[in-house]
C-alpha cells in the first residue's frame, strides 16, 4: 500500500511518515473545503495542488500567447518601419559588391554586408552593377536608399 491510499483508511501525517507513504488521508477538509488526500512531505492537499498546477499551466499558456503576439507585432512594426524608411527592398540578394563593383559580394544581403564590412562608402549599385554618381554618394554614402533596378 506504499504511496497509494484508500479513502476509507484515516491516518495521521506522522503515521504516514512512519509507514513510508507519500500521501495520507485524515477525513478532514482542507482550508479550501476539499476532503482529499494530503502529501506527507508538505501536508498540502492533493486537490489543491492539482488546481494550482492547472492554474499555473493556464498562466503559462496565456503568457506564451502574449509573447507570440508581441513578437508578431514587433515584426510588423519593423516591416512597416522599413517600408517607411524605404529599405525593405534591400533584403533582395545583391549581385555586385557595393564598394568594388565586383560580382558575387560577400555577404550577399545589404544588412549583413553592412554588419560585416562596417561603414564603407557604396560606390556601386549592388543590384545593377552601375557606378553611382558623386552627388548620389554624397547624399547617401552608405547606400541605404539605393534600390534594385
Amino acid at each position: 500500500m506504499m504511496g497509494e491510499m484508500m479513502l476509507d483508511v484515516k491516518v495521521t501525517r506522522a503515521e504516514a511518515e512512519v509507514l513510508g507513504w507519500t500521501r495520507f488521508y485524515t477525513g478532514e477538509a482542507c482550508k479550501n473545503g476539499h476532503t482529499a488526500e494530503q502529501y506527507t512531505s508538505s501536508g498540502a492537499c492533493v486537490a489543491c495542488a492539482a488546481e494550482s498546477g492547472r492554474r499555473s499551466t493556464e498562466r503559462m499558456r496565456k503568457k506564451k500567447i502574449r509573447q507570440r503576439a508581441a513578437a508578431k507585432a514587433a515584426l510588423t512594426r519593423r516591416a512597416n518601419s522599413e517600408k517607411l524608411r524605404g529599405i525593405a527592398h534591400q533584403r533582395e540578394l545583391m549581385l555586385f559588391d557595393p564598394t568594388t563593383g565586383n560580382q558575387k559580394p560577400y555577404p550577399s544581403h545589404a544588412e549583413q554586408y553592412r554588419e560585416h564590412h562596417g561603414k564603407v562608402a557604396w560606390l556601386w549599385n549592388p543590384w545593377t552593377g552601375k557606378r553611382r554618381t558623386p552627388a548620389d554618394i554624397g547624399t547617401d554614402t552608405f547606400g541605404e536608399l539605393v534600390r534594385p533596378a
